[in-house]
């Protein structure tokens, strides 16, 4: 029996995790697809096809080719429309896990559009926090608090990636806690280490980027924030990469600092395999 389509975050946030969890650790690819996804589902995941076949076709490679993997979602967020899943991929064997980050647009009911990033997780990485501890539940807040949290992020990014690299323990000391915890792998722990952090990665990166930073898409959900950026790079023949695409996810205490920082980082290709952009919206 179809099941009533209700708009509410809480349902577009329910329906994706049912969705998730049918398609990766049930493994019922062809039910997933038709109970929670459009026919014409657009996909940005550079190495997928769009649409459900599209969708059966890359999914059901992975799956032979790790037939034990395991989902552990941790986080689902939302906000209108918009849903995002942070997850555990277990390969399982020797093989490396990954962390996923998935943003997906929701249209009457249906899974309408995808974009994820995809990052293999380091042996170690350079904090003493795990990459997915920490809070999983939002704490609920007003909308006005909601977008104040949102307002914060969207001025800490765009001076993190736009503004000078000298100002940043500044505006990291600004925007974050006294015991602010860090869980991405490219940081050591604390506010020091992640201006420290930032600035090696503005080091890298500004030398190659073609243009200001993009802000993707941002949603508020209580206390948690997540926002996709990308930074496109200069033309370069002797690399396939487009740009460097980062999922942020913040958890913001009552005053509105930053307590908690998840992300992911993957470099694209300059060309996906559906030809849409990896962040765009296509609708």
């Amino acid at each position: 029996m179809q099941r009533q389509w209700v708009d509410t975050p809480e349902y577009n946030k329910d329906l994706v995790y049912r969705f998730y969890d049918l398609a990766f650790n049930e493994q019922r690819l062809s039910d997933a697809a038709y109970e929670f996804m459009t026919a014409e589902c657009m996909e940005h995941d550079p190495i997928c096809g769009d649409g459900t076949p599209g969708f059966l076709i890359s999914l059901g490679n992975f799956l032979r080719k790790y037939p034990n993997q395991w989902s552990n979602v941790l986080r689902v967020i939302g906000e209108g429309e918009t849903v995002f899943l942070h997850s555990h991929l277990e390969l399982g064997g020797e093989h490396t896990d990954m962390a996923i980050a998935d943003f997906f647009r929701i249209d009457a009911g249906k899974i309408d559009e995808h974009w994820d990033n995809v990052e293999y997780m380091p042996g170690k990485t350079t904090n003493v926090d795990r990459m997915f501890d920490g809070p999983r539940v939002p704490l609920p807040l007003s909308k006005e608090e909601v977008a104040r949290n949102k307002a914060i992020v969207t001025d800490f990014l765009t001076a993190i990636f736009a503004g000078p690299v000298a100002e940043l323990p500044a505006v990291v000391s600004k925007a974050c806690r006294a015991d602010f915890v860090q869980h991405g792998s490219a940081y050591g722990d604390g506010a020091e280490a992640f201006s420290d952090g930032l600035a090696q990665i503005r080091s890298e990166l500004d030398p190659v980027r073609k243009g200001d930073f993009k802000l993707a898409r941002i949603i508020g959900d209580g206390s948690f924030v997540v926002a996709q950026t990308f930074v496109p790079y200069a033309e370069n023949e002797d690399e396939d990469r487009s740009g460097r695409g980062t999922i942020n996810i913040f958890h913001l205490d009552e005053q509105g600092l930053i307590a908690h920082h998840w992300e992911t980082i993957q470099i694209h290709p300059s060309e996906t395999k559906h030809g849409n952009s990896v962040w765009d919206n296509g609708r």
